[in-house]
Protein backbone atom coordinates (compact mmCIF):
# COMPACT_ATOMS: atom_id res chain seq x y z
CA UNK A 1 0.00 0.00 0.00
CA UNK A 2 1.75 3.50 -1.22
CA UNK A 3 2.59 5.57 1.68
CA UNK A 4 -0.06 9.05 1.46
CA UNK A 5 2.05 12.39 0.51
CA UNK A 6 2.47 14.45 3.47
CA UNK A 7 3.46 17.49 1.76
CA UNK A 8 1.73 20.00 -0.76
CA UNK A 9 4.04 21.44 -4.17
CA UNK A 10 3.26 24.84 -4.58
CA UNK A 11 5.26 26.69 -7.33
CA UNK A 12 8.49 25.65 -8.17
CA UNK A 13 10.91 27.91 -6.39
CA UNK A 14 10.56 26.75 -2.83
CA UNK A 15 10.11 23.46 -1.38
CA UNK A 16 6.83 22.07 -0.88
CA UNK A 17 4.27 22.70 2.00
CA UNK A 18 4.44 20.14 5.10
CA UNK A 19 1.05 19.00 6.24
CA UNK A 20 1.93 19.46 9.61
CA UNK A 21 1.01 16.65 12.27
CA UNK A 22 -0.63 19.22 14.84
CA UNK A 23 -4.12 20.32 13.89
CA UNK A 24 -5.19 23.82 12.84
CA UNK A 25 -5.54 25.81 16.04
CA UNK A 26 -9.53 26.35 17.29
CA UNK A 27 -10.28 29.75 15.81
CA UNK A 28 -11.75 32.75 18.38
CA UNK A 29 -15.47 31.50 19.16
CA UNK A 30 -16.79 34.84 20.43
CA UNK A 31 -16.16 38.51 20.32
CA UNK A 32 -14.59 38.98 23.32
CA UNK A 33 -11.80 36.47 22.28
CA UNK A 34 -11.70 38.10 18.76
CA UNK A 35 -10.63 41.19 20.79
CA UNK A 36 -7.04 39.39 21.84
CA UNK A 37 -6.82 38.91 18.10
CA UNK A 38 -7.10 42.76 16.19
CA UNK A 39 -3.84 43.58 16.17
CA UNK A 40 -4.03 43.50 12.29
CA UNK A 41 -6.85 45.77 11.85
CA UNK A 42 -5.31 48.14 14.23
CA UNK A 43 -1.48 47.56 12.47
CA UNK A 44 -3.52 49.26 9.06
CA UNK A 45 -5.87 51.51 10.67
CA UNK A 46 -3.24 53.41 12.77
CA UNK A 47 -0.17 53.26 11.09
CA UNK A 48 -1.23 53.18 7.05
CA UNK A 49 -4.09 56.02 7.48
CA UNK A 50 -4.27 58.15 10.85
CA UNK A 51 -0.36 58.15 11.19
CA UNK A 52 0.33 59.39 7.95
CA UNK A 53 -2.79 60.53 5.68
CA UNK A 54 -4.99 61.85 7.91
CA UNK A 55 -2.15 64.22 9.39
CA UNK A 56 -1.51 65.47 6.13
CA UNK A 57 -2.96 64.66 2.83
CA UNK A 58 -6.56 64.58 4.24
CA UNK A 59 -6.25 68.21 5.92
CA UNK A 60 -4.89 70.08 2.77
CA UNK A 61 -7.55 68.44 0.68
CA UNK A 62 -9.80 69.96 2.77
CA UNK A 63 -8.64 73.11 3.51
CA UNK A 64 -8.40 73.09 -0.73
CA UNK A 65 -12.13 72.52 -0.68
CA UNK A 66 -11.09 69.42 -2.95
CA UNK A 67 -13.25 66.65 -0.95
CA UNK A 68 -14.64 65.32 -4.05
CA UNK A 69 -11.57 62.94 -4.14
CA UNK A 70 -12.50 61.42 -1.24
CA UNK A 71 -14.88 58.57 -3.47
CA UNK A 72 -10.90 56.99 -4.28
CA UNK A 73 -10.56 56.39 -0.44
CA UNK A 74 -14.08 54.36 -0.81
CA UNK A 75 -13.11 52.65 -3.91
CA UNK A 76 -9.58 51.37 -2.86
CA UNK A 77 -10.89 50.55 0.74
CA UNK A 78 -13.27 48.11 -1.05
CA UNK A 79 -10.67 47.22 -3.03
CA UNK A 80 -7.85 46.40 -0.40
CA UNK A 81 -10.48 44.12 1.52
CA UNK A 82 -10.84 42.05 -1.47
CA UNK A 83 -7.00 41.82 -1.33
CA UNK A 84 -6.16 41.72 2.06
CA UNK A 85 -8.59 38.20 2.43
CA UNK A 86 -6.65 36.47 0.00
CA UNK A 87 -3.92 37.44 1.70
CA UNK A 88 -5.17 36.20 4.71
CA UNK A 89 -6.40 32.96 3.70
CA UNK A 90 -2.23 32.15 2.34
CA UNK A 91 -0.62 33.09 5.56
CA UNK A 92 -3.78 31.13 7.22
CA UNK A 93 -3.69 28.02 5.96
CA UNK A 94 0.27 28.06 5.58
CA UNK A 95 1.69 30.47 7.77
CA UNK A 96 4.05 31.81 5.13
CA UNK A 97 3.82 35.31 4.12
CA UNK A 98 2.90 36.85 0.80
CA UNK A 99 6.04 37.46 -0.34
CA UNK A 100 7.37 33.90 0.29
CA UNK A 101 4.03 33.24 -1.93
CA UNK A 102 5.09 35.01 -4.86
CA UNK A 103 8.71 33.82 -4.50
CA UNK A 104 7.31 30.20 -4.97
CA UNK A 105 6.92 31.32 -9.17
CA UNK A 106 9.97 31.85 -11.02
CA UNK A 107 12.02 34.16 -11.59
CA UNK A 108 12.57 33.94 -8.03
CA UNK A 109 15.20 36.20 -8.62
CA UNK A 110 12.75 38.57 -9.68
CA UNK A 111 10.68 39.62 -6.51
CA UNK A 112 12.84 40.38 -4.59
CA UNK A 113 13.84 43.62 -6.85
CA UNK A 114 10.27 44.10 -7.30
CA UNK A 115 9.43 44.47 -3.47
CA UNK A 116 12.07 46.73 -3.27
CA UNK A 117 11.26 49.19 -5.59
CA UNK A 118 7.66 48.85 -4.79
CA UNK A 119 8.17 49.65 -1.44
CA UNK A 120 10.76 52.32 -1.95
CA UNK A 121 7.98 53.96 -4.23
CA UNK A 122 5.23 53.64 -1.87
CA UNK A 123 7.50 54.21 1.58
CA UNK A 124 10.13 56.61 0.42
CA UNK A 125 8.57 59.83 2.01
CA UNK A 126 9.22 59.47 5.44
CA UNK A 127 5.49 60.10 6.00
CA UNK A 128 4.61 59.23 10.08
CA UNK A 129 7.90 60.52 11.54
CA UNK A 130 7.95 63.79 9.89
CA UNK A 131 4.41 64.94 9.93
CA UNK A 132 4.38 64.32 13.89
CA UNK A 133 8.04 66.08 14.12
CA UNK A 134 6.00 68.76 11.89
CA UNK A 135 2.73 68.79 14.88
CA UNK A 136 5.02 69.09 18.11
CA UNK A 137 7.60 71.31 16.12
CA UNK A 138 4.76 73.64 15.27
CA UNK A 139 3.28 73.53 19.06
CA UNK A 140 7.06 74.75 19.97
CA UNK A 141 7.23 77.54 17.79
CA UNK A 142 7.19 76.50 14.16
CA UNK A 143 11.33 76.54 13.52
CA UNK A 144 12.23 74.07 10.69
CA UNK A 145 15.52 72.60 12.54
CA UNK A 146 13.24 72.21 15.60
CA UNK A 147 11.72 69.80 13.00
CA UNK A 148 14.23 67.82 12.24
CA UNK A 149 15.35 67.53 15.80
CA UNK A 150 12.01 65.64 16.79
CA UNK A 151 11.97 64.02 13.65
CA UNK A 152 15.57 62.55 14.87
CA UNK A 153 14.76 61.57 18.20
CA UNK A 154 11.26 60.06 17.24
CA UNK A 155 13.23 57.82 15.39
CA UNK A 156 15.88 56.61 17.55
CA UNK A 157 12.96 56.06 19.99
CA UNK A 158 10.83 54.12 17.95
CA UNK A 159 14.08 51.89 17.14
CA UNK A 160 15.33 51.58 20.79
CA UNK A 161 11.38 50.60 21.60
CA UNK A 162 11.62 48.36 18.88
CA UNK A 163 14.84 46.74 20.34
CA UNK A 164 14.11 46.67 23.89
CA UNK A 165 11.14 47.83 24.36
CA UNK A 166 8.95 44.05 24.75
CA UNK A 167 9.83 40.72 24.16
CA UNK A 168 7.55 39.79 21.31
CA UNK A 169 8.60 42.99 18.80
CA UNK A 170 4.94 42.77 17.09
CA UNK A 171 3.46 43.20 20.57
CA UNK A 172 5.17 46.81 20.50
CA UNK A 173 3.61 47.65 17.23
CA UNK A 174 0.03 46.53 17.90
CA UNK A 175 -0.32 48.32 21.62
CA UNK A 176 1.00 51.26 19.89
CA UNK A 177 -1.32 51.06 17.17
CA UNK A 178 -4.26 50.01 19.22
CA UNK A 179 -3.48 53.43 21.80
CA UNK A 180 -3.29 55.25 18.36
CA UNK A 181 -6.51 54.38 16.97
CA UNK A 182 -8.28 54.62 20.70
CA UNK A 183 -7.10 58.26 20.65
CA UNK A 184 -8.14 59.23 16.99
CA UNK A 185 -11.41 57.60 17.28
CA UNK A 186 -12.58 59.21 20.93
CA UNK A 187 -10.95 62.80 19.56
CA UNK A 188 -13.34 62.58 15.75
CA UNK A 189 -16.50 61.35 17.84
CA UNK A 190 -15.75 64.27 20.63
CA UNK A 191 -14.36 67.24 18.98
CA UNK A 192 -15.85 66.78 14.78
CA UNK A 193 -19.52 67.55 15.91
CA UNK A 194 -18.26 70.78 17.12
CA UNK A 195 -15.47 71.37 14.75
CA UNK A 196 -17.49 70.28 11.11
CA UNK A 197 -20.64 72.35 9.64
CA UNK A 198 -23.46 70.85 7.92
CA UNK A 199 -22.35 72.19 5.16
CA UNK A 200 -18.96 70.28 5.21
CA UNK A 201 -20.64 67.22 6.42
CA UNK A 202 -22.48 67.42 3.07
CA UNK A 203 -19.71 67.88 0.75
CA UNK A 204 -17.34 64.96 2.49
CA UNK A 205 -20.54 62.37 2.57
CA UNK A 206 -20.72 63.39 -1.50
CA UNK A 207 -16.73 63.09 -1.88
CA UNK A 208 -17.58 59.29 -0.18
CA UNK A 209 -20.31 58.31 -2.27
CA UNK A 210 -21.72 60.32 -5.13
CA UNK A 211 -18.53 62.17 -6.58
CA UNK A 212 -17.44 58.77 -8.36
CA UNK A 213 -15.68 59.77 -11.15
CA UNK A 214 -14.49 63.15 -10.34
CA UNK A 215 -10.57 64.70 -10.71
CA UNK A 216 -10.38 67.75 -10.83
CA UNK A 217 -6.54 67.81 -11.07
CA UNK A 218 -6.47 71.11 -12.92
CA UNK A 219 -7.56 73.15 -9.71
CA UNK A 220 -4.77 71.05 -7.50
CA UNK A 221 -1.64 72.44 -8.79
CA UNK A 222 1.88 71.00 -8.11
CA UNK A 223 1.77 70.20 -4.32
CA UNK A 224 -1.64 69.21 -4.81
CA UNK A 225 -1.22 66.86 -7.74
CA UNK A 226 1.59 65.59 -5.01
CA UNK A 227 -0.64 65.10 -2.17
CA UNK A 228 -3.07 63.65 -4.46
CA UNK A 229 -0.64 60.85 -5.74
CA UNK A 230 0.53 59.81 -1.96
CA UNK A 231 -2.74 59.91 -0.96
CA UNK A 232 -3.54 57.57 -3.85
CA UNK A 233 -0.84 55.21 -2.90
CA UNK A 234 -1.13 54.94 0.74
CA UNK A 235 -4.61 55.57 1.75
CA UNK A 236 -5.97 52.82 3.03
CA UNK A 237 -2.17 51.45 3.31
CA UNK A 238 -1.66 50.26 -0.03
CA UNK A 239 1.07 49.34 -1.95
CA UNK A 240 3.07 46.48 -0.22
CA UNK A 241 1.43 47.89 2.77
CA UNK A 242 -1.68 45.16 2.31
CA UNK A 243 0.79 42.59 1.77
CA UNK A 244 2.73 43.42 5.03
CA UNK A 245 -0.62 42.19 6.86
CA UNK A 246 0.62 38.59 5.93
CA UNK A 247 3.58 39.32 8.52
CA UNK A 248 0.91 40.35 10.99
CA UNK A 249 -1.67 38.00 11.08
CA UNK A 250 1.18 35.51 10.74
CA UNK A 251 2.42 37.14 14.22
CA UNK A 252 -0.46 37.36 16.04
CA UNK A 253 -1.49 33.28 15.31
CA UNK A 254 -3.86 33.23 12.86
CA UNK A 255 -4.50 29.95 12.11
CA UNK A 256 -0.94 27.89 10.98
CA UNK A 257 0.65 30.92 11.67
CA UNK A 258 0.83 29.76 15.17
CA UNK A 259 3.92 26.87 14.04
CA UNK A 260 5.81 29.39 12.07
CA UNK A 261 7.66 31.53 15.10
CA UNK A 262 7.82 34.90 16.31
CA UNK A 263 10.03 37.51 15.48
CA UNK A 264 11.36 38.38 19.30
CA UNK A 265 13.32 41.37 20.54
CA UNK A 266 16.65 41.57 22.15
CA UNK A 267 15.02 41.14 25.31
CA UNK A 268 13.31 38.14 24.40
CA UNK A 269 14.23 34.45 23.84
CA UNK A 270 15.07 33.10 20.28
CA UNK A 271 12.54 31.60 18.42
CA UNK A 272 13.10 29.10 15.46
CA UNK A 273 11.57 30.98 12.42
CA UNK A 274 10.32 28.39 9.40
CA UNK A 275 11.22 29.54 6.09
CA UNK A 276 8.91 27.22 4.69
CA UNK A 277 4.98 27.12 6.10
CA UNK A 278 2.95 23.92 7.09
CA UNK A 279 -0.45 23.15 6.20
CA UNK A 280 -3.52 21.80 8.09
CA UNK A 281 -4.45 18.15 6.50
CA UNK A 282 -7.42 19.95 4.35
CA UNK A 283 -8.78 16.15 3.79
CA UNK A 284 -10.68 16.37 7.00
CA UNK A 285 -13.73 18.32 7.44
CA UNK A 286 -13.46 19.34 10.87
CA UNK A 287 -9.93 21.07 10.08
CA UNK A 288 -11.68 22.47 7.01
CA UNK A 289 -14.16 24.00 9.82
CA UNK A 290 -11.80 25.46 11.88
CA UNK A 291 -9.88 27.37 8.70
CA UNK A 292 -13.50 28.87 7.21
CA UNK A 293 -13.85 30.05 11.32
CA UNK A 294 -10.45 31.68 10.90
CA UNK A 295 -11.13 33.49 7.98
CA UNK A 296 -14.78 34.88 9.17
CA UNK A 297 -12.83 37.23 11.49
CA UNK A 298 -10.59 37.91 9.54
CA UNK A 299 -13.14 39.80 7.12
CA UNK A 300 -13.23 42.51 9.92
CA UNK A 301 -9.78 42.02 12.12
Amino acid sequence: MATEARSLAQGTSLPPIEIHDEPIPDPPSGFRQWLKFIGPAAMVAAGGAVGGTELLVLPYLGAQKLVSFLWIYTAATLLSTVLVRTVARWTVATGESSYQLLCRFKPKWLWPIVFIIATMINWWWPTYIVALGAIIGTAFGGDPATFRIITYIMAVVCVLLLLFGLKWIYRVFSVMFIILCAIALVSAVVFIPFAVSADSWNLVLRGWFLDWGKLPLAELGLVGVASFLVSLIIQPSGGTGNLNESYYFREEGYGMGKYIGRLMSLRGEEERIEVVGKTFDYTKPAEVKKFEGWMKGVTWT
